[in-house]
């Protein structure tokens, strides 16, 4: 055990790049020295196929056949493309862990030669192929006059050769004296150690990367290219990666097999968890158990190239609370067109659900208090219509007739008192009406309900006997409703 621990130290902190690569060409295992010449993060290196950074795919190809077919590979060329658009001259060598004879993993250590690489084709490549570089390339000697300039450098810098070979350096390009380009060739110069930087060139209107390298005639070798376009792009990326954390959605991305690997701002304000507590882990964090076969099928789903737009579903919070979510999830594919995750936008749709139920529970309360009104609103007509025709049938002075205009009065009354009721909208959305309690006898009650109902019993031929207590029954109502 003591053994495998300095073995691991070993490999993590070895001076020189380390890698293992399984055998289906996949890192296995990366140390931070061979992190560092890439520039990539361990999660961006490991466990990604190899061949995505090499450049050169033939030259991969070849190695990983090689070393498939039980050779050791000595110093093979190869062209490694870093995280920031740069390509690294490398030269690898490897063999292959077998055990049992099956292909456990490759043992590789890859050698950066890219500075070599330059300085020996400054001594033995002929002009013509400088003159086919994509990258500018100026040479000055140890007093500073230029030597060389090729034609992309004519380009980048809007000078012929013609101005510029044989004067110094600040004579050529006096707006440089004294910025940072400047001051890095100083250093170069002085040094004899090359130097790499990206800087915004005002005076072109452009970024350039910029690598200066010592010769040995004693002078400087410099190359540069535009970097405008990569900038843009990074800008870009920089732009959507503000705006997918300033989201008010929460926008997350996991795996297929549903372990969280992104958390924007907005699913910590929404869910309660913070990015640290929940990358990495599953997302059954934020769901209810009860809607766990729902996630399966969504990655199942997933999986067959599927989306998912607006799909109404239910999470639950960090502290608890149950929350409404709008989901679209979409399939995320790498660059072979695989799908190897999905990313997923959730809106908090809680409080427009709770509006929508209070609606609803609104419609439905008017809905009963509109039913009911109407059933009360049927009631006083038929007493109206029995007044009218016993109106138009005996004596406008005779006692009848009075009798008849008192109940028609008490009816239209009680209409009256109904259609208030009907155009009191709060009362409609609330569903409720309004009582108007006093001291009422009981058995005015009494006949003011027969006094409604009798021409259906009339009318029915029924016969009705009222028995009404002797002494007065007072009672705390509403006469209209209790009648």
């Amino acid at each position: 055990m003591h053994d495998e621990r300095e073995l691991a130290d070993f490999f993590d902190n070895a001076a020189i790049p380390l890698h293992w690569v399984g055998p289906d060409g996949t890192i296995l295992r990366a140390n931070k020295a061979e992190l560092d010449l890439l520039g990539y993060d361990a999660e961006e290196y490991v466990g990604r196929p190899i061949r995505e950074f090499h450049a050169d795919r033939e030259a991969i190809d070849d190695i990983l056949r090689r070393l498939a077919a039980g050779e050791t590979v000595h110093d093979h060329p190869a062209r490694l493309r870093c995280k920031d658009g740069s390509v690294r001259e490398v030269r690898v060598t490897s063999s292959v862990n077998f055990r049992d004879g099956k292909f456990i993993n490759t043992r590789c250590v890859t050698r950066d030669v890219t500075a070599e690489s330059r300085m020996r084709e400054l001594d033995t490549q002929s002009s013509d192929y400088l003159e086919g570089l994509f990258e500018g390339f100026v040479a000055y000697d140890a007093s500073w006059r230029m030597t060389h300039m090729n034609g992309a450098a004519e380009r980048l810098t809007r000078r012929s050769r013609a101005e510029v070979l044989g004067k110094t350096w600040h004579e050529a390009f006096p707006h440089a004296a004294g910025n940072p380009v400047d001051r890095m060739y100083q250093r170069v110069m002085r040094t004899r150690e090359p130097e790499r930087m990206e800087y915004f060139y005002e005076h072109y209107g452009h970024w350039f990367e910029i690598s200066a390298s010592p010769v040995k005639t004693g002078g400087v070798a410099v190359y540069f290219r535009d970097i405008s376009d990569r900038k843009r792009r990074d800008e870009l990326q920089a732009r959507l990666a503000a705006i997918v954390e300033s989201s008010d959605d929460a926008m997350v991305s996991k795996s297929l097999d549903g372990v969280i690997e992104s958390w924007n701002g907005g699913a910590e304000r929404i869910f309660g968890w913070s990015a640290a507590e929940a990358v990495g882990r599953s997302i059954l964090l934020i769901i209810p158990p009860e809607r766990h076969e729902e996630e399966r099928d969504i990655l199942a789903r997933l999986r067959r190239g599927e989306r998912l737009d607006h799909f109404e579903t239910l999470r639950v919070a960090k502290d608890g609370r149950s929350l409404d979510i709008s989901l679209t999830v979409s399939p995320i594919r790498d660059a072979a067109g695989r799908i190897v995750g999905a990313s997923k936008v959730a809106r908090d749709i809680t409080e427009r659900k709770r509006a929508e139920r209070a609606l609803a529970e609104a419609s439905r309360q008017k809905d009963n208090f509109l039913a009911m009104l109407a059933h009360e609103l049927r009631n006083p007509l038929a007493p109206i219509r029995n007044g009218l025709q016993l109106l138009r049938m005996v004596d406008p002075a005779s006692e009848p007739a009075e009798q008849a205009r008192a109940i028609m009065e008490r009816q239209v009354d009680h209409l009256v008192r109904l259609v208030d009721d009907l155009m009191d909208v709060s009362r409609i959305t609330r569903g409720k009406i309004e009582m108007r309690r006093e001291p009422v006898e009981l058995a005015s009650v009494v006949l003011s309900a027969v006094e409604t109902s009798r021409p259906a019993i009339e009318a029915a031929r029924h016969h009705l006997t009222l028995n009404l207590p002797a002494e007065p029954v007072v009672v705390d109502a509403d006469f209209v409703r209790l009648a």
